[in-house]
């Protein structure tokens, strides 16, 4: 069984880049093409509603427009390396019977460390506090970029009463090539969510702590069984469709 020491290497997220407000992330006709595509889901009647954080989400395919690519040729000049884009939603914080939009201190665990955070459509100024530095997310277009993985982010109080009001934002996140995204695939995001929180309980041993540990390195064992398993299963079959074994 691999050790957890492992497993944390694997892991790390320490990133000499922090968070930068860029106000055009894309030029006017890529951005609109973006905009229209994530309004035009939100238009939709159908799109989930969290009432914890009050707020819609869609997953919104961008494979067929420029934004995508170009996103990650800005992201690798500004971080100096490359970067491929490992996941994207979007979300409209909305109120909805009651429920008021919120978004609590946290640090990511989704695949890939570095986000970029677009204000796609808006009727209201909002915050979003990375560390001890607020943004005001005010400005349609405007982006900001910073490591999601490492940096503590949460919202000040929503800023309306107005159930019409709403800010609509896009995620995109970003992941070196060789980032475990990449490498052991989405559904580590189990064992990575993990680690984030043993790194929460501090350098303090416990009880707790260690059998947390032991579940994570029990988590990684399997996983790490069914991909290579697939692979096993998904190279068998190549041969067989190429007849190379015949």
């Amino acid at each position: 069984m691999i050790k957890y020491s492992e497993i944390e290497k694997l892991f790390n997220v320490d990133s000499d880049f922090k968070s930068k407000l860029i106000d055009e992330f894309f030029d006017p006709d890529d951005f609109k093409k973006l905009q229209d595509l994530v309004m035009e889901d939100y238009a939709k009647l159908d799109v989930p509603y969290d009432k914890g954080l009050g707020r819609y989400s869609a997953p919104n395919n961008i494979s067929s427009i420029r934004a995508q690519w170009v996103a990650e040729e800005k992201v690798s000049q500004l971080l100096g390396e490359e970067y491929k884009i490992s996941g994207q939603y979007s979300v409209k914080y909305q109120i909805k019977d009651g429920n008021i939009p919120m978004l609590y201190d946290h640090r990511d665990t989704q695949g890939g460390n570095i986000t970029v955070d677009i204000v796609i459509d808006s009727t209201l100024d909002w915050e979003i506090g990375i560390e001890d530095t607020l943004y005001k997310e005010s400005k349609i277009g405007s982006a900001i970029v910073f490591n999601g993985q490492t940096l503590r982010h949460w919202r000040p109080e929503y800023p309306s009463k107005n159930e019409s009001d709403y800010i609509v934002l896009m995620f995109l996140v970003f992941a070196k090539p060789d980032h475990w995204i990449f490498t052991h695939g989405k559904e580590f995001e189990k064992v990575f969510s993990k680690v984030q929180q043993i790194n929460a309980m501090g350098d303090e041993e416990s009880s707790e702590k260690e059998e947390l540990k032991k579940s994570t390195e029990a988590l990684y064992d399997a996983l790490m069984l069914i991909k290579t398993a697939n692979e096993e299963v998904g190279c068998s079959r190549q041969r067989e469709i190429l007849g190379i074994d015949k």
